[in-house]
């Protein structure tokens, strides 16, 4: 889905994505940390149906792309861009997702001067970030430079909307935004997908459990390290895979030639969601520590995990508990991990069950409609009624 342009010249270098559909009614410019899945989830996949009919249309630019303006003519250079991009784009808000590099303010003049609100989004605490996801993301996030941008961004701009009602609580404990906007629903999934037979084709009796992250979350991984190790050492019928820069952390290297690993993909969300489709695994594993970082979370895994039609067991903490009162989930506590997986391993009625409300659920209550109504719901708040672009597009 993503499209990186980089035309030396025009307004449109140094993006990281961009829609063609510049004449859209419903028109994003996002300032990203990274592009990536974040934006994916929040912005670019809900609006789909709006994109593919030039209703709507989204660029964004990241830190990476703002710092190489920066190297070729400084701050100026900065500003002299962002408000090209305003001027040529014409969008109805600027996204500031998850960014708080350093050229926070000629965003907000560029979009100040443009008469264009601004809207904060945010999927993690990222005001306290634990070292726990590791040194060099806790370096990044904790410098004082960064911290200090977040908090005058939060106060800066129009609305700060998150994704979890943990969340929420988190920013409101902390700072006073001029309004606040909160998801019902952070990210969403095709119920149709659920269940279906996509995956490889496995031995006789074998049992596939995986787990799906990034490298940040190896010190959650190690919470069920030793499990894992019991149940590959008991078990010869149960297979291990790691799927996503998690491999790469040390603890998935102890582990040698005992489990499979498939790397980070290099593509769109969509071709993620692709690729952990076809993998075939049984269970899905989500491990989380119990720490005030996690417990602003999604349940963003269950729903990814549920969506490749596999069983999930997850970590007994509030980010899961709903999920785990209606049946789409097994739930477990720190210790329990190795008995968990061998339950499930064993129990292919329980892992049908899992998977089936797990289907149900998600055509409730995780529809792709749901997140996309939200998106439009928020831009239309930020306009006055003449103003206000139309919005009477149904998927």
């Amino acid at each position: 889905m993503s499209k990186s342009l980089k035309t030396p010249g025009t307004p449109r270098s140094d993006l990281a994505f961009s829609d063609e559909a510049e004449d859209a009614p419903v028109r994003l410019l996002i300032v990203a940390d990274r592009y990536g899945a974040t934006q994916e989830i929040s912005f670019v996949a809900p609006l789909t149906p709006w994109r593919r009919i030039a209703a709507a249309a989204i660029r964004v630019i990241d830190e990476p792309g703002l710092e190489a303006i920066r190297k070729r003519g400084g701050e100026a250079e900065v500003l002299a861009a962002l408000r090209a991009q305003l001027a040529d784009f014409r969008p109805v808000a600027v996204v500031i997702s998850r960014y708080n590099g350093r050229d926070y303010e000629s965003v907000f003049t560029a979009a100040q001067n443009a008469g264009v609100p601004v809207v904060f989004h945010l999927d993690d605490d990222l005001f306290e970030v634990p070292i726990a996801l590791g040194i060099d993301i806790f370096r990044r996030y904790r410098h004082p430079h960064r911290v200090h941008a977040m908090y005058r961004i939060a106060e800066m701009a129009d609305v700060v909307y998150v994704s979890t009602p943990a969340l929420g609580h988190r920013v409101r404990a902390r700072l006073n935004p001029k309004r606040l906007v909160v998801s019902d629903v952070y990210v969403g999934a095709d119920a149709a997908l659920a269940g279906l037979e996509r995956g490889r084709g496995k031995a006789d009796g074998e049992i596939q459990i995986g787990y799906m992250a990034s490298i940040g979350h190896s010190f959650d991984l190690e919470l069920i390290a030793p499990a894992l190790r019991m149940v590959l050492n008991t078990r010869p019928d149960v297979m291990l895979h790691f799927f996503g820069t998690i491999c790469q952390s040390d603890v998935v290297k102890e582990f040698g030639d005992r489990v499979e690993r498939t790397e980070r993909v290099r593509g769109s969300y969509a071709d993620f969601r692709s690729i952990l489709g076809g993998l075939g695994w049984d269970i899905g594993l989500a491990p989380l520590r119990d720490h005030d970082f996690n417990r602003c979370k999604a349940p963003t895994k269950w729903l990814e995990y549920a969506e490749a039609g596999m069983a999930v067991l997850a970590s007994d903490m509030s980010v899961y508990a709903q999920l785990a009162a209606q049946g789409a989930l097994l739930a477990c506590g720190d210790d329990e991990w190795a008995q968990a997986i061998i339950r499930l391993a064993d129990d292919a009625s329980l892992r049908g069950r899992l998977v089936g409300t797990s289907r149900q659920v998600i055509a409730r209550e995780y529809s792709w409609r749901r997140v996309e109504d939200q998106v439009i719901d928020l831009l239309a708040s930020l306009h006055p009624p003449a103003r206000t672009p139309k919005m009477e597009f149904t998927s």
